[in-house]
């Protein structure tokens, strides 16, 4: 399994930032790798929900379901990608001065030569290199 984590500490209240994170449609608006992003069938974010997401570059759009959600802590999205799943997992922790924002994310495998991964490791680390340029 491959995992990168990456961190970032606001100054705002923690309801601040989960609004972004859990508007997926408005994600284009602030994340400059994503081109769009749709939520299946208008239904509110929850738990078991679909979203297609457009990276920029790419010509498919990628099918990720919510996997879990702690209202205002955290949320998991898992999609099957081209020889693997990729998971992201947005987590919010804050104390009374800062939120700390993190995306952890993560790509398992299936079983497969590691040179036949090329493909889907170019999305992740775009995903990654994106969402570095954000947090700065």
């Amino acid at each position: 399994m491959q995992i990168y984590k990456l961190q970032e500490a606001f100054h705002c209240d923690p309801k601040t930032i989960w609004g972004l994170e859990t508007e997926p449609t408005r994600w284009c608006t602030w994340q400059n790798g994503v081109s769009t992003c749709v939520v299946r069938n208008d239904a509110p974010f929850k738990k078991g929900q679909s979203l297609l997401f457009m990276p920029f570059g790419q010509t498919t759009p990628i099918e990720m379901r919510i996997t879990a959600v702690v209202p205002f802590e955290s949320f998991t999205c898992q999609a099957p990608v081209a020889y693997g799943t990729l998971r992201i997992t947005h987590s919010i922790s804050h104390d009374t001065n800062s939120c700390l924002l993190t995306h952890l994310i993560e790509f398992e495998p299936n079983n497969v030569n590691n040179c036949n991964i090329y493909h889907t490791n170019s999305i992740i680390m775009g995903l990654i290199n994106d969402a570095a340029q954000n947090m700065q």
